[in-house]
């Protein structure tokens, strides 16, 4: 059995049926718009049916694995648990201002404004167990628009509890599941497996994912493009993104600029014959990396 829950929670539009609605009045939330300017101020009852999303979001993967337990599948099931993007604003007027490099965590640099009401429910993550301040949001190719979730469980097979922080992208799965599944791939899919970082064996760690504009390689090192800059970051030890390392380490610049040349201007394999070039740079959508 294979299921597919591709649920639209929480997203765009902002809005749950007022029975669901469980963060309606809540006074946190109220409070953190009491002050807010402009049309923001109007925005809290947006803020709490947000916030009532993610909780029914979170009812329903419940529900689902509270199934698969009455009917003795926990075993035999794995469960991916993942995302298309990052974070979004719905719910304020301006949320613009969060797409740039100058807004950490839901923060504007410089300002202090608190951008974001929902920054401090994010928990402790990173490698150091401390709250990782991301830039951007979705849209952006900023950490905080690409970096995701990616939770594996499968009781009795994959190690709870377990940590991997192998570069993987989210055009993986397809690799991996046909390998779970023992089935062959397509020709010509640019898909990894990543069954054995699974089950805690030896893998080979990967050398590089393209996420749209932006190249992202397995010894951490980032470059991306944007406004005719270019940006380069070594996110395992800047994960926020807050040192473009362009100008002083012109060795990586080049190596990623010849990796993303390549990529951009090479073929589908899998549609086209490898003497036809592809005319425009179509990535995959999104990457993990962390």
């Amino acid at each position: 059995m294979f299921i597919l829950f591709s649920t639209n929670l929480p997203h765009g539009p902002v809005d749950i049926p007022p029975a669901e609605n469980k963060y309606a009045g809540h006074p946190a939330i109220r409070q953190a718009y009491a002050g807010a300017a402009g049309g923001n101020r109007e925005c809290a009852g947006a803020a709490e049916e947000y916030a009532s999303m993610v909780d029914k979001l979170d009812r329903q993967v419940g529900a689902i694995l509270a199934q698969g337990h009455k009917l003795g599948l926990e075993q035999r099931t794995i469960i991916v648990f993942s995302s298309d993007n990052g974070h979004e604003l719905y719910y304020r007027t301006d949320k613009e201002r969060g797409r740039g490099l100058n807004c950490h965590g839901g923060v504007l640099d410089g300002t202090g404004e608190l951008l974001d009401v929902f920054r401090g429910s994010r928990g402790l993550i990173g490698q150091k167990n401390a709250m990782v301040n991301l830039a951007g949001l979705k849209w952006t190719n900023h950490e905080g628009g690409i970096r995701v979730p990616l939770i594996v469980s499968w009781p009795g097979t994959v190690p709870h509890g377990k940590v991997c922080r192998s570069l993987v992208a989210n055009y993986d799965h397809m690799a991996t599941f046909a390998e779970l599944a023992g089935v062959g791939m397509p020709e010509g899919k640019d898909s990894v497996s990543y069954k054995n970082m699974l089950f805690g064996k030896p893998s080979s760690q990967r050398d590089y994912v393209v996420v749209d504009h932006t190249v992202i390689t397995g010894d951490g090192w980032k470059l991306t493009h944007k406004q005719d800059k270019w940006l380069l970051f070594q996110i395992s030890s800047d994960p926020e993104e807050r040192h473009n390392l362009a100008e002083t380490r012109k060795d990586q610049l080049e190596r990623l600029q010849a990796i993303y040349r390549k990529e951009a201007e090479s073929p589908r394999k899998d549609r086209q014959k490898p003497e036809q070039p592809r005319k425009t740079a179509l990535f995959p959508p999104l990457a993990f990396a962390g």
